[in-house]
């Protein structure tokens, strides 16, 4: 089983001497929750960044586009080859997910709308309501996941996706963020929210970034974000994981 990693951004300086490279984020994210009676999963970085791509989709058996600090609507040379090729793997119907800047693009490359939000960047710890559809229901079941009504994950995002794409469903949404999960029927699944940054890692995220210019957000969001990330606020984002492991590694759409 191969899982491509399509890299739409990178981690630098102290947080990647800290924390490593983000591909190892997902892989560490990931590789618990393989069952070990599974096939193994090899996984394949590419850089789509820096303009590395595998060669066609067939290349992996499912992908998973990441975050990045870039927006879709900067329609840089590499979005605009990554949009095709979101397109490349839905139409060789191999499982694809992803988060963040993943969720928004994959959004824009099959018919969707991604701007730059009035009401600010989203941080920290949001709680999302939840309607898994029923059939993908059965990807969902390790804590019940399936079962529940709310979800709780990490974000870092200034942009939404606000116009659907024709086939996708809403599967997680909130007051802040109306897209923030959806679900086509092509095998796509995609999440705002970062199932890979746990709850140290996002306030170092936060503190990073402010750090390095105070003029994005207002200090009382900045210091609320960390607050609602303390180790003492659990996240759900193992289960979330374990249904996009699920989906990714289900064989076929």
């Amino acid at each position: 089983m191969k899982i491509g990693l399509l890299m739409a951004g990178e981690s630098a300086g102290d947080l990647a001497i800290k924390y490593g490279l983000h591909e190892k984020q997902f892989i560490d994210l990931f590789e618990p929750l393989h069952a070990a009676n599974s096939p193994k999963i090899e996984w394949k970085i590419y850089y789509v960044l820096n303009d590395i791509f595998p060669v066609s989709a067939d290349e992996c058996d499912a992908y998973l586009v990441t975050g990045s600090k870039h927006g879709v609507y900067d329609n840089l040379p590499w979005m605009i080859k990554l949009s095709e090729f979101i397109r490349q793997i839905v139409s060789a119907k191999k499982r694809l997910t992803g988060v963040c800047f993943g969720h928004q693009i994959i959004a824009h490359a099959l018919g969707g709308k991604v701007v730059k939000v009035e009401q600010g960047f989203g941080i920290g710890m949001h709680e999302y309501n939840m309607v898994i559809p029923p059939e993908i229901a059965h990807l969902a079941q390790h804590d019940d996941f399936a079962l529940k009504t709310t979800f709780k994950v990490n974000v870092m995002h200034g942009d939404q996706v606000v116009e659907l794409p024709p086939t996708a469903e809403i599967i997680a949404a909130s007051d802040f963020c109306q897209f923030a999960g959806l679900y086509y029927p092509e095998g796509v699944l995609t999440y705002q929210g970062h199932p890979e940054f746990d709850n140290q890692f996002i306030r170092d995220l936060i503190t990073d970034k402010w750090n390095r210019g105070q003029d994005w957000v207002e200090t009382n969001i900045k210091d609320q974000a960390i607050d609602s990330s303390a180790d003492n606020q659990p996240s759900t984002r193992l289960p979330i994981a374990q249904f996009m492991l699920n989906f990714m590694t289900e064989k076929t759409v």
